[in-house]
């Protein structure tokens, strides 16, 4: 337990540590830069961010399961083999989204979509992450995430400030990945995890049967999180990206906080459910009760603060992302639900299901985008992810054979645990 304990406060020193210097870099970009520059800078961010699930290929969370549970050894050809998998995955990422940014966008920023694309080429590398998480070493994946933030924000700031073309500024992003796989690969080189004698299309192929559903519901995941962005750079353009990513991204920084620590707990919740379904359940309830009532509070304080932070933050020039800010603080509580309903989709073997809940938060979340922004603009897109996001992560798992979930989702908000019988 001490173990946990250890890698869940390195993990949020870390996540501390990397949310400060997205939001300093966010915040000094959008004092040194124009509202469109940085508004194409999102949007390509965006873009990438949104292949992120065919470079994972669905196995970040197969892939911890499988090394807990040991359903393939030896574990050198198994992480070889995912390792490899995704780098070939991460090939297809790079000209999807040259040939996407062809079609979608203004010609004259090729060079800054190309650039952000090669952070596909490094992202393979967080494979050892997944090691670390699923061996309790959260210790290691720390290092190398707080290495690649504070890179990534000292080489951004110093372009942005001395008025770099934005080219520079996208090396900044890039800078992030290549930092993380460099340590990453330093720090398990002795153990020979990544060899390409391990690597077996046998392997691969078994890893990828498990994985391709959540392939799916991964890509759907991305894309109701991020087509509000690009809907509203068709629509709107890209100073309006700007107004409403400089907002999202203060919610999003919390996001990942709760991303983390669900993270480095679930090996220790995993191996409860082995013991019992009641210790699993109080387990879960235990863990994520503090999680749920901390966003709940910094939902409703930053609701009432908006304004005040986003003048404080960014200037007048931004004061628009108040009213997006005061809105979409709500996806945390509702993000942080549906993540750990997701990890209980898939320790009972039903994650087909996460491609059903993903296609429903998709349709509703063009569906209001389409609706909102037309007549609301920025706010518009904000309420919609808003209703998405707690559609999905809470009113799916009402219904169903597995409603058990939104009960114990219930009782972590009530803080009640299941009593033995």
């Amino acid at each position: 337990m001490k173990q946990y304990h250890l890698g869940a406060a390195a993990r949020l020193f870390e996540q501390v540590i990397k949310m400060a210097c997205q939001l300093g870099a966010i915040v000094l970009l959008a004092r040194f830069m124009p509202q469109d520059e940085l508004g194409i800078v999102l949007l390509a961010q965006t873009l990438v961010t949104l292949l992120l699930f065919l470079n994972q290929l669905g196995l970040d969370s197969i892939f911890v399961k499988t090394i807990v549970s040991k359903e393939i050894l030896p574990v050198s050809r198994y992480f070889s083999s995912c390792f490899f998998a995704r780098l070939l995955s991460a090939l297809v990422c790079i000209i999807v989204i040259n040939t996407l940014a062809f079609f979608l966008f203004d010609k004259k920023y090729a060079l800054v979509f190309f650039l952000f694309s090669l952070s596909h080429l490094f992202m393979p590398f967080s494979t050892y992450n997944w090691y670390f998480e699923a061996t309790v070493q959260s210790v290691k994946t720390s290092i190398s995430i707080i290495a690649g933030s504070l890179v990534s924000f000292i080489v951004k700031v110093f372009f942005a400030y001395h008025q770099y073309p934005i080219e520079f500024i996208v090396l900044g992003y890039v800078a992030d990945y290549i930092v993380i796989a460099l340590l990453n690969f330093l720090l398990l080189k002795e153990d020979g995890l990544l060899a390409r004698k391990n690597i077996s299309f046998e392997t691969m192929q078994k890893a990828l049967k498990k994985s391709y559903p959540l392939i799916f519901s991964g890509a759907l995941s991305l894309v109701y999180m991020k087509v509000d962005q690009l809907m509203l750079g068709n629509m709107l353009g890209e100073a309006e990206v700007a107004q409403y990513v400089v907002a999202t991204r203060l919610s999003e920084a919390w996001i990942f906080v709760g991303f983390t620590l669900v993270g480095v707990y679930y090996p220790l919740i995993m191996k409860e459910k082995l013991v019992s379904s009641l210790r699993y359940k109080n387990s879960i309830i235990n863990k994520a009760k503090w999680l749920i009532w901390c966003s709940l509070l910094l939902a409703v304080v930053t609701y009432f603060i908006a304004d005040l932070l986003i003048l404080f933050l960014y200037g007048d020039n931004y004061l628009k992302s108040a009213n997006v800010l005061a809105i979409s603080i709500w996806t945390v509580p509702f993000t942080y639900l549906g993540t750990i309903a997701s990890r209980m989709y898939i320790n009972e073997g039903q994650q087909g299901l996460l491609f059903w809940r993903s296609l429903i938060g998709v349709v509703i979340n063009i569906i209001g985008n389409a609706v909102l922004i037309p007549g609301y603009g920025v706010v518009g897109a904000s309420i919609a992810t808003v209703v998405s996001q707690f559609v999905v992560g809470v009113v799916f798992n009402i219904f169903g054979k597995n409603n058990f979930i939104f009960l114990v989702q219930l009782r972590l908000i009530l803080g009640c645990e299941y009593k033995k019988v």
